[in-house]
């Protein structure tokens, strides 16, 4: 049986009342009620308006548990932690698979900015699923911090001022999660010294794992972090980007986890590299990556020498005005890939400018590169091909490239995003319109089944770039 109990951090009182909602309790303290530390089958209902202190201890849900709001109105209802040093835990050891811990609606803060702690936590050592929607967590050394489990949803949330990382799944000793669900959430990680979201450790592989549709600024480190140990993980459709005073030594999106797809993101690069790849069998396709005028910019995309069947396709780079790298570059050791449909604008007159890398040269007669799309506006670099050579020479290179529908045009055929809309939703369907007559239409190849950056299954065959061409439906 499910035991409610309330608060209020204004009128409740810890004397007088018994935690019905007539009378409710002012703070949560393990001797209040006793063993409320420990719950299991229990939900708290905090007083919209008021603030809630968690007083000399922290929570470990035993069981299954549910925390959330009541009453009228819009304002937060607000849980405060780390009084005292203690800490938030989500989980404790007696939670077993089956079990939900859920945060819901509620905003949590931190109030020892100090704390190693965080403001979600999964120990190590229980099990239960973990979900956290809508809240507020602010302040905190980790925003939301899962060490195992399966099907954890992290969903809609606001994770700011967090010092070390917003979102973290991982832990060294045990299984890594599988099954997450992280998606729109906005996470400023602007001033930690880690990532954004980062799946980071365990002792065997966490499968399933989507991060889709946030709003994340990088920390020190990368916006969005995958490692080895979650292979076939799915980043779509996310918003990344960097404090322009960040280092230069990290990437907007980082994934090791083999077969990923990283896929529709919308990707603003200010001196830091776009997308880093390091494992075999990933996918990049339908990006937008949009460097940042004035600056020269680093690697917009980059596949390291581990990346063998590496597949680059219907993404698209800007490269404004000073950028003085390449928009794609796949190190040398990467002897099989693809690399077709992509629309490549190039703004900059800087002679270091390349669309695609030397590096990758030694091994074209191996990788399909075709139907690549590239503009050369008004005052560009008129040689940006690797090594510096023209489209002709680009062409006639060993294997070939782009000698099917390769294209050079002099004219943008799309609106490119402002970094003065950073942190936006971007409907990117609406700002990347293809018009009828676009020179982009039906010139991709086939590649495979796929969807364009509104989720719609491509048509055959596709357009260059990272949307596709409609036809009116009364010419169908």
């Amino acid at each position: 049986m499910t035991t409610d109990y309330y608060y209020d951090g204004t009128n409740g009182s810890d004397t007088t009342g018994n935690g019905s909602e007539g009378a409710p309790y002012k703070t949560i303290k393990n001797s209040t009620i006793g063993g409320v530390f420990n719950p299991t089958n229990v939900r708290f209902f905090i007083k919209r308006g008021t603030t809630v202190e968690i007083a000399g201890g922290a929570i470990h849900p035993q069981g299954p548990f549910y925390i959330g709001p009541y009453g009228d109105g819009e304002e937060w209802a607000t849980l405060l932690c780390n009084n005292g040093g203690s800490y938030y835990l989500a989980t404790g050891s007696g939670c077993t698979a089956g079990d939900v811990v859920h945060f819901d609606n509620i905003k949590i803060v931190d109030d020892d900015l100090s704390s190693n702690v965080s403001g979600v936590y999964q120990t190590n050592s229980g099990s239960g699923t973990i979900k956290v929607t809508d809240c507020y967590i602010q302040d905190f050394f980790n925003g939301i911090m899962t060490q195992r489990g399966t099907a954890h949803q992290l969903l809609r949330n606001t994770i700011v001022g967090c010092r070390n990382v917003g979102i973290m799944i991982e832990h060294a000793s045990v299984a890594a999660p599988s099954n997450c669900l992280i998606a729109d959430n906005y996470v400023d990680a602007s001033s930690a010294t880690n990532d954004g979201i980062v799946l980071h450790a365990g002792t065997s592989n966490g499968y399933g794992n989507v991060i889709r549709d946030n709003i994340v600024i990088a920390g020190l480190e990368q916006a969005i972090d995958v490692l080895q140990m979650f292979p076939g993980t799915i980043v779509d459709g996310n918003v990344c980007y960097s404090n322009p005073a960040q280092p230069t030594s990290w990437e907007e999106i980082f994934c090791r986890g083999a077969n990923s797809v990283i896929s529709r993101n919308l990707i603003f690069t200010e001196k830091r590299r776009g997308i880093m790849l390091d494992n075999v069998g990933i996918t990049a396709k339908l990006n937008i990556i949009i460097g940042k005028a004035g600056l020269t910019g680093e690697v917009m995309l980059q596949a390291l020498g581990t990346c063998t069947n590496f597949k680059a396709y219907n993404n698209m780079f800007y490269m404004p005005a000073s950028f003085a790298s390449s928009a794609m570059l796949c190190n040398s050791g990467v002897t099989t890939g693809t690399a077709k449909n992509n629309l490549f604008i190039n703004a900059s007159a800087s002679g270091s400018s390349r669309f695609i890398n030397a590096e990758v040269r030694a091994n074209l007669n191996t990788w399909d590169i075709d139907n690549n799309y590239y503009v050369q506006l008004p005052g560009s670099n008129s040689t940006p091909w690797a090594a510096a050579s023209s489209f002709a020479t680009w062409t006639a290179s060993t294997g070939t490239p782009d000698a099917g529908t390769g294209i050079v045009a002099t004219e943008s055929p799309f609106l490119i995003p402002s970094y003065q809309d950073r942190g936006q939703h971007f409907d990117l369907d609406k700002i990347l319109t293809i018009l009828a007559g676009n020179a982009l239409i039906e010139k991709g190849a086939h590649i495979g089944y796929s969807t364009d950056i509104a989720g719609k299954q491509f048509w055959n065959p596709p357009s260059i770039g990272p949307i596709e061409y409609m036809r009116p439906r009364t010419n169908r």
